[in-house]
């Protein structure tokens, strides 16, 4: 029904049903056609009520009509059905029930089909929003909810799922197919997505925490403190708990404090993943200590940012370990210096009374004694060495000990060196009845290395099997072979017949003071230092040393040593020389002189009673032979342990010592009719006497100037004495001339080694030698650097006070006259030979001067060079050398005054025939 009022006055019916129609029909449109979001505007909504026709529910809206002017100018007044509102006959072929509520919730229409419409009110009440849409599983039907309708009014949809299905087959179908499939690719793509990427990212995200907590377990497990710094920021991201005590620990920097961590990012960085070190002292909590800190640092990256890597730890236990050590050391070093001064104080105090002792007995020796005194002198010489070398042991072994022992190197000759030892000790063995002999390899080259040390770790080997032999042999062998260009490896054995070693004694035999058993010590005596200072010597030449014995069987000592090849000297030449016949009571000593032989150029072969005996052929005997032996030799050449370095004549043919392998060539020349090979005339033999030499001798113990005097006497030189150096720089000063000067190093008042020097100043160069108790090689170096010529070892034996001053002698003002006093000691035979061959050397030197015949004055001086050298005439030698090697330069305008000393010299033989 539809209320009037102003249309009312309207004539014409049909205008008022279209005004009506007008009116009315936007609003059952509106809501016939479901628009639900709210009523026209200005149009105003009444309370449900029962109609008053036919008691339906129905509502009143208001809807004003306005004028041009946009006022209303009335209303339109309908009664809506509310069945016609929600339109519920149009959803019944959808299968849609529905239920409508009013603003305050009560129900306006509910379908009498509709399931749990109590429960579907309260949950559109609770609802935010206007529109929501769910599926509700268990009454299979899709619910819709509406808010906001026509004056707040809501309403419900209920769509039974099967019509949806029912209505959109195709669509529903197409649509599940899309679902599937992109359900499949959904799947699909999630399960690669997995596959390559979360899977992937997954593990490594496992490893990463896998990592990070083996890290921070092996953190915490590092005996170190252990942790990464944030640099722009100072602060900690991973530590272990070494870290944080440590990082508690504080560093002074004048007034300041640092905490250790700051003063680590402080440390300048020497590059970026250049890890470096640093060593700190820090302040503990306490304040009451000082703890010492050693870290590693190294700039980084970490997560993109610069991190400082820390790796540190308290060294304080070490530090002052250290530091307890290094004030042992300085204790210890103290103790050693304070050690070393007293040894050697005590090897002066020692040398210098043991020089008089047997500086004297060796006096005494050269005098007319009994046999029985000669026993007793005998005695006391040996305990007197045995003496030194325990002193020379003790003071080499502290050396050893405190590191302090050097070597010397210089060229040596092997083979010299070997059989120099062997004649020191060849009359101790043939006291003994022992054989002593050297094997020894005739190529070994010229060497270097320290020949001192080398000498003394064989003489105390050899030394050693002289003590422990009482019976059978000693053989001295060297032997070698070039590993490398210029580098030689050198074998020194010395073997015995001795009491042996056991095996059970060998490994500490080489330990300081031991030696094989306590009754060998009591039997034989000694210190136990010697195979000891053996060892270590070896050692610093870069060897070694082995031993191979037997209880009763003897003991075989080999020294082993790589040493650098410096020359390779060539022998004796043997050419020419007839055949010679060994004959060698030992089968090993007899292929070594046949080596010998051999490698001179020579033709040699074992002697045999049957053999052919050339015209010319010579025997060589080594050792003891019967008479019958000699026959049919026109020449014969013997080996004798007391032979001299020499070959000497004898009524029964050539003698020379058969350790010396220079004189046996010589001996072979000599009695094949040639002369001496020039290394044998320049070395000449060590002479005599030193007639002639004026000798100035600074000494300040009276015995030790008793007793230089007599030697220097004895070797035929006038000796002048001062007590001090300064008397004797006074002397030099007012003019006083001498050919030689000997002089103690240590003296009151002015001692050696500043004499020297003073006289070096004052442009004086008379040769000088240094006399000093101190016997270790850096002596002599201090010696030379003070301007010395050469240095001695208290005690000094004649032998060596000979040899030093042998290079002095050419120096003198008064050479021998001539060469007679050399031939007053000859055999007849011998003094012949010499007399008949230098004349006519002397003859053709002086034939060959005239013409300018340099090649013949070259070989006739080197033959009359040999000559002289068999007699000792070592000045004479000197005037022919220089007299070859200048006629082989050509400047034979040079030799004018060679020439006339030696006629001089040589002037008796050439005034009579012989």
């Amino acid at each position: 029904m539809f209320g009037l009022s102003h249309l009312e006055r309207r004539g014409n019916p049909a205008e008022r049903q279209r005004l009506l129609e007008a009116a009315g029909m936007p609003v059952i449109r509106d809501y016939t056609e479901r628009q639900f979001k709210s009523p026209q505007r200005d149009a105003i909504w009444g309370a449900v009520h029962q109609s008053a026709f036919d008691a339906q529910p129905v509502t009143i809206c208001y809807l004003p009509i306005y004028g041009p002017n946009g006022k209303p100018v009335s209303y339109v007044v309908s009664e809506v059905l509310v069945s016609d509102l929600v339109s519920a006959q149009r959803l019944k072929p959808y299968g849609m029930q529905l239920m409508l509520l009013d603003p305050e919730g009560k129900p306006v229409f509910v379908d009498p089909a509709l399931k749990q419409g109590r429960q579907l009110a309260d949950r559109i009440m609770s609802m935010r929003g206007d529109f929501h849409l769910e599926i509700d599983w268990r009454n299979a039907r899709l619910l819709m909810f509406y808010q906001g309708l026509v004056s707040h009014w809501r309403i419900v949809y209920a769509v039974p799922l099967s019509a949806v299905i029912a209505r959109h087959t195709i669509v529903v179908v197409i649509s599940l197919l899309f679902l599937l499939t992109g359900l499949v690719g959904i799947f699909w793509t999630a399960r690669e997505v997995r596959r390559r990427i979360i899977e992937p990212a997954r593990k490594n995200a496992e490893e990463v925490i896998k990592g990070r907590d083996l890290i921070q377990t092996l953190m915490e497990l590092a005996p170190v403190a252990l942790c990464l710094l944030r640099v722009d920021r100072g602060t900690v991201l991973i530590q272990n708990e070494r870290a944080r005590e440590l990082a508690q620990l504080e560093i002074s920097k004048g007034e300041a404090r640092w905490p250790l961590l700051d003063f680590f990012l402080a440390v300048p960085s020497a590059g970026p993943e250049i890890p470096h070190s640093v060593e700190v002292e820090t302040n503990a909590p306490d304040h009451e200590r000082r703890q010492y800190i050693v870290a590693k640092l190294m700039r980084i990256r970490y997560e993109d940012q610069p991190a400082l890597f820390c790796a540190f730890s308290d060294v304080s236990d070490r530090k002052n370990a250290e530091l307890a050590l290094a004030a042992a050391r300085d204790a210890a070093d103290s103790a050693n210096k304070a050690k070393s001064a007293f040894l050697a104080m005590m090897s002066h105090e020692i040398r210098t009374p043991l020089y008089g002792v047997l500086g004297t007995l060796e006096l005494l020796g050269k005098t007319a004694l009994s046999p029985q005194q000669h026993g007793y002198l005998g005695t006391v010489q040996q305990s007197s060495g045995n003496l030194l070398q325990i002193i020379n042991d003790i003071l080499d072994f502290s050396k050893i000990e405190a590191d302090q022992l050097s070597l010397a190197l210089a060229p040596f000759n092997a083979i010299e060196l070997a059989e120099g030892v062997a004649r020191n000790f060849a009359p101790l063995a043939r006291q003994k009845g022992v054989d002593l002999y050297c094997c020894l390899q005739p190529d070994v080259p010229v060497l270097l290395g320290d020949r001192h040390r080398l000498q003394q770790v064989l003489s105390n080997l050899v030394g050693n099997a002289v003590k422990f032999t009482d019976s059978g042999k000693i053989v001295i062998r060297l032997n070698g072979r070039e590993v490398e260009p210029g580098r030689f490896a050198l074998d020194l054995q010395v073997t015995d017949s001795g009491i042996g070693i056991g095996k059970a004694d060998q490994a500490r035999l080489f330990e300081p003071f031991t030696q094989a058993d306590d009754s060998t010590a009591r039997r034989f005596g000694g210190t136990g230092l010697g195979l000891s200072i053996c060892r270590k010597l070896v050692a610093l030449m870069g060897g070694g040393i082995e031993l191979v014995s037997e209880t009763g069987l003897g003991s075989s000592f080999t020294v082993r040593l790589p040493l650098a090849i410096t020359e390779r000297p060539q022998p004796a030449s043997l050419a020419g020389v007839a055949l010679v016949h060994v004959q060698a009571g030992a089968s090993d000593w007899r292929e070594n002189l046949l080596a010998q032989i051999r490698h001179a150029g020579g033709q040699a072969q074992p002697f045999s009673a049957t053999a052919a005996i050339g015209p010319d052929d010579i025997l060589l005997v080594a050792g003891p032979a019967d008479a019958g032996l000699v026959q049919g030799f026109a020449h014969v050449v013997r080996l004798t342990p007391e032979g001299a370095p020499a070959p000497e004549w004898h009524d029964d043919g050539w003698h020379v010592s058969g350790l010396c392998q220079q004189g046996l060539l010589d001996a072979l020349r000599l009695a094949g009719g040639q002369g001496l090979h020039p290394a044998a005339a320049a070395a000449g033999g060590e002479p005599a006497a030193h007639r002639g030499l004026h000798v100035l001798v600074v000494e300040d113990h009276p015995i030790n100037q008793l007793v230089m005097s007599d030697q220097l006497e004895q070797l035929g030189c006038t000796v002048t004495l001062v007590a001090d150096g300064r008397e004797a720089l006074q002397r030099w000063r007012r003019g006083e001339r001498y050919d030689v000067m000997l002089t103690d190093v240590n003296m009151p008042n002015l001692d050696g080694y500043a004499l020297a020097r003073q006289l070096r100043v004052d442009g004086i160069g008379v040769p000088i030698v240094g006399v000093t108790a101190n016997a270790q090689p850096e002596e002599a170096a201090r010696c030379l650097a003070a301007g010395m010529d050469a240095h001695l070892a208290k005690p000094v034996s004649l032998a060596e006070l000979t040899a030093a001053l042998a290079p002095f002698r050419m120096r003198s003002a008064s050479p021998p006259a001539n060469v007679l006093p050399h031939l007053e000691g000859l055999k007849p035979a011998m003094r012949e030979l010499f007399v008949s061959t230098a004349r006519a050397d002397w003859l053709a030197v002086l034939a060959a001067i005239p013409g300018g015949d340099s090649a013949s004055v070259v070989v006739h001086a080197h033959r009359l060079k040999g000559a002289l050298a068999t007699i000792g005439a070592a000045d004479a030698v000197e005037y022919c050398a220089r007299l070859e090697e200048r006629a082989a330069e050509g400047a034979m305008d040079d030799t004018a005054d060679d020439v006339r000393w030696l006629n001089d010299y040589l002037s008796p033989i050439l005034e009579v025939l012989p």
